[in-house]
């Protein structure tokens, strides 16, 4: 149970349900569907359930060989679903799973999925991706107070958890006061970025993949690339996500202050073009002052581009190998920033760490990490 694009397990789905499934591409959930896509590899059977605002009914289903998908529409007003605690999504997301009858049932996020995955009544684990009262730390609205409550009710009802790093493992010790063993298994690296070789490009191309909100901490990255480009006139910094297009507030912005030489607001962009800007570039920049486990990173390791990251950002120490698979850094201050991207690429393109193949197949693969939640799975069974 989770968030999950239909469009990402097409492949596996009947021919009948494969136009349905890739019209239906907004729901996002890149963890999920790669551990979907992993246990289905090895031969297991497997329901998706998942929400969707958007649906066009209560309930769309999708099946192929071993693959159920149900999609079903949820309210998309936060007044509508936090006032009875997402009863009616619960309900839907828990009926569908006893539908099933599954060995066991994984829900995914602390939120709306873990409540459906406990309502099932059947064994049943949950994975954390988030430290909701970092959340509510980052974002002080009512909306994250309440999500931050509803997680306070999973930490009391799951007797399995895992956490997507170590940072994730101790905040949800520390935060959350969770008193029993939390499993650390990581996300794993997309399969779905198409492969190109790798040609950086003839001058230095840094690239930042976010959106423009304060997490994720793109403006002192724009003034960190505004030294740089002192030194080395011929670089461009790359911006790519939501509210980073040309047309942006932070892009007029940047022009009002005069930052905005040799940057290029991108905006939104899909799979083949991101893969595209990963062949070429020499650096991945990924200021973010707090993740648990950021795709960005996974998505770098895994196209062989160099990545910067924050030194005290949350998971991001552990995906670099605390530095020995990327370069970390004060990202609150744009000249530490600054410092470092002129260190990485005053040389020409920089070459991945040592080890880095070895580093991603071992930690970060969808062998890798399908295998530990399969080993966890089995644990769980064996002790009911």
């Amino acid at each position: 149970m989770g968030p999950c694009s239909p469009s990402a397990l097409s492949p596996f789905l009947s021919p009948g349900d494969r136009d349905t499934a890739n019209a239906i591409n907004h729901i996002g959930g890149v963890p999920v569907w790669e551990l979907a896509k992993g246990l289905l590899a090895g031969g297991h059977e497997v329901s998706v359930s998942t929400l969707d605002a958007r649906a066009a009914s209560e309930t769309v289903e999708l099946a192929g060989p071993n693959l159920k998908i149900s999609i079903h529409r949820a309210r998309p007003r936060a007044r509508e679903f936090l006032v009875d605690n997402y009863r009616r999504e619960r309900g839907l997301l828990a009926q569908s799973i006893r539908d099933f009858k599954p060995d066991i049932v994984h829900g995914h996020w602390t939120y709306e999925y873990a409540l459906g995955a406990l309502d099932a009544g059947l064994p049943c684990v949950i994975t954390a991706h988030d430290s909701p009262f970092t959340v509510v730390r980052h974002f002080k609205d009512a909306y994250r107070v309440a999500r931050l409550l509803i997680a306070q009710q999973v930490a009391s009802r799951t007797d399995h958890l895992s956490a997507v790093s170590p940072y994730l493992e101790d905040r949800w010790k520390r935060q959350m006061r969770y008193p029993r063993q939390i499993e650390v298994i990581p996300n794993s690296a997309p399969t779905d970025m198409p492969e190109l070789l790798r040609e950086p490009a003839a001058n230095p191309i840094i690239i930042s993949i976010g959106d423009a909100g304060r997490l994720k901490n793109i403006r002192p990255l724009i003034q960190a690339f505004a030294s740089v480009r002192l030194l080395m006139p011929s670089a461009e910094l790359r911006l790519i996500g939501p509210g980073l297009g040309e047309n942006d507030e932070i892009c007029l912005e940047s022009q009002a202050l005069g930052l905005d030489e040799g940057l290029r607001f991108l905006g939104l962009l899909d799979r083949p073009a991101v893969a595209r800007e990963f062949a070429s570039a020499w650096l991945v920049a990924h200021p973010s002052l707090e993740e648990a486990c950021p795709m960005t990173l996974l998505e770098a390791l895994g196209a062989g581009v160099p990545a910067l990251g924050g030194h005290r950002s949350g998971g991001v120490p552990y995906l670099l190998d605390w530095g020995r698979q990327g370069w970390l850094c004060d990202v609150t201050d744009p000249r530490a920033i600054a410092s470092c991207m002129l260190e990485i690429v005053s040389s020409g393109p920089p070459q991945p760490k040592p080890g880095r193949q070895e580093f991603l197949d071992t930690n970060f693969s969808i062998q890798a990490v399908t295998n530990k939640y399969l080993g966890w799975y089995r644990d769980v069974l064996r002790a009911i």
